[in-house]
């Protein structure tokens, strides 16, 4: 047997009660169709009121989800700042502080008059501050590290990096035991970077037929596997498929040919982004023109006034705001600033 909602089944219950008390013609009892006819109209208004408020539910829940990209890039921020612990035991962060930040970059983002350039507006600000307050703690040969974990978790949320292709960045291909020389391998390339670009080839879908086509064409090739910095030259063509390459393949092709200098390709896929924040770090110190920051302690008084990129072998300026002098006394410190006598004859029988 169904029962009824329990908000339905009061007034029923209520109803009831009141018919118990009644004596004789129920229609001829004025007061109780009175109370009938009030709890009907009460009814009513709630119904209404309730419809009223599933409404203004929607509106809110509809307004809150335009928002989300702003919440969702505070996650990706905040999680990428966690796991900098991971780096150094150092770098430690707690959810307060990274809200308290958050909250401020909401306030202090300027307002504008539609709403897609508003969210962009939140997105950029949020970003670049978050970025830069971490980094004042950073050390120096993190920074780059740092703003390339940001944006390539920012592309990976997004669906703009291909996983694949961010798995075999971190990893790379699968550990092959020593053989003699492929011999389609052309001269100028070696057995590493030959072995390189075949585990390339089959972790990621976009570079196949690669060897073929290195292989059909080497001339085209002996530039890039000749060069200091590959990841700078836009490869050919390796298949018909095949597309202008984008950023991060050409930092993978890279990979493949200078592994060790993997760290000079991240610098220059930085500078190929979007994010004007993300080609800080690898600036030189002449182009920092970044905001100072005031910190404060929890009572509000001013400790001291740095530059995030601040650095003991830098020459930015630190203003340190001193605290309040002690107040002079004009005779002599009062009692409790002056060591006790038993101290003062324990040191003169040392010095004996």
């Amino acid at each position: 047997m169904l029962r009824a909602p329990h908000s339905q089944s009061r007034p029923a219950t209520h109803c009831s009660l009141i018919t118990q008390d009644s004596t004789g013609n129920i229609l001829d009892d004025e007061a109780l169709i009175d109370t009938l006819e009030g709890a009907k109209a009460t009814s009513e208004a709630i119904k209404g009121r309730l419809a009223e408020a599933e409404v203004t539910e929607r509106l809110i829940n509809a307004s809150r989800a335009e928002y989300c990209s702003v919440s969702n890039r505070g996650s990706v921020i905040y999680f990428t700042i966690a796991s900098l612990a991971l780096v150094d035991s150092m770098y430690q962060y707690s959810l307060a502080y990274f809200k308290q930040l958050f909250s401020h970059c909401l306030d202090s983002t300027a307002p504008a008059p539609e709403l897609p350039q508003r969210l962009a507006a939140l997105l950029e600000h949020v970003t670049a501050f978050l970025y830069r307050t971490v980094c004042r703690g950073l050390f120096e040969r993190h920074k780059a590290m740092f703003a390339f974990v940001i944006c390539t978790a920012i592309q990976r949320e997004e669906g703009s990096l291909v996983e694949a292709e961010w798995i075999y960045l971190l990893r790379g291909g699968p550990a092959r035991a020593s053989s003699p020389r492929d011999p389609g391998c052309p001269a100028f390339i070696s057995a590493a970077a030959w072995a390189a670009l075949a585990g390339l080839e089959s972790n990621v879908a976009a570079f196949k037929g690669l060897l073929d086509g290195v292989t059909a064409d080497p001339e085209s090739w002996r530039a890039i596997a000749q060069s200091d910095t590959p990841w700078r030259v836009q490869p050919p063509p390796w298949s018909e498929a095949a597309r202008e390459a984008t950023d991060m393949q050409m930092l993978l092709l890279g990979k493949c040919w200078r592994e060790h200098g993997l760290h000079a390709g991240v610098e220059v896929w930085l500078g190929s982004q979007e994010q004007s924040w993300a080609c800080s770090p690898v600036l030189p110190p002449s182009q920092h023109t970044e905001k100072i920051t005031h910190c404060r302690t929890t009572s509000g008084d001013t400790l001291a006034t740095i530059s995030w990129a601040a650095s003991p072998r830098r020459s930015s300026t630190c203003t340190v705001t001193q605290r309040p002098a002690r107040p002079s006394y004009s005779s002599s410190p009062p009692a409790w600033t002056q060591p006790p006598r038993c101290c003062a004859s324990v040191r003169r029988k040392a010095t004996r």
